[in-house]
């Protein structure tokens, strides 16, 4: 019996530790207005938004705004572009094209 149990999917609150993904939605925001450079943070939050549910747009909206936090690393910067194909493919629509972000980032890289 145990080894049935072990092979059974996680369900969704397992995965927060019995929280429901929408009641961590406003912890991550406001963790993010405190750091606003962590691409953990902000790719946990994209996670969370998909698992609570939330449309292709506020997910989207979400990924955008990442893009222009003002983070610095190329490496963070692919992997919210990777983050946000991958979320793009989850809901069956094409990754928006990106050629205005590299104008924003190089901006805010200047700053």
């Amino acid at each position: 019996q145990e080894q049935r149990h072990r092979h059974q999917p996680l369900r969704p609150r397992e995965l927060t530790g019995g929280v429901q993904a929408s009641q961590l939605l406003p912890l991550y925001r406001t963790a993010l207005s405190s750091c606003p450079y962590s691409v953990q943070l902000w790719c946990q939050l994209i996670d969370c938004q998909v698992r609570s549910g939330a449309t292709w747009s506020q997910v989207r909206d979400t990924c955008e705004a990442a893009l222009n936090s003002g983070l610095h690393r190329e490496d963070d910067i692919d992997a919210l572009r990777t983050k946000m194909g991958n979320c793009a493919a989850a809901y069956g629509v094409s990754c928006p094209e990106e050629s205005g972000d590299d104008d924003v980032i190089a901006s805010s890289n200047q700053s």
